[in-house]
């Protein structure tokens, strides 16, 4: 993704998408609560963001 658009894209995000902060909040937050090795396919069309909360 072209950098000047990501950075445009990112700065308006939250208020583009309703209960943005949920949304990662509760995903994250799903995933860590989870036993045992876990994997997680993220098919977004972003810049990766929801993996950037997650531990590598």
């Amino acid at each position: 993704m072209n950098e000047k658009i990501r950075d445009v894209s990112d700065s308006i995000r939250k208020e583009l998408i309703p209960c943005f902060d949920d949304l990662y909040s509760v995903s994250v937050s799903l995933i860590h609560k989870a036993s045992g090795a876990l994997k997680v396919l993220d098919i977004g069309a972003g810049a990766g963001l929801l993996t950037s909360f997650l531990p590598s």
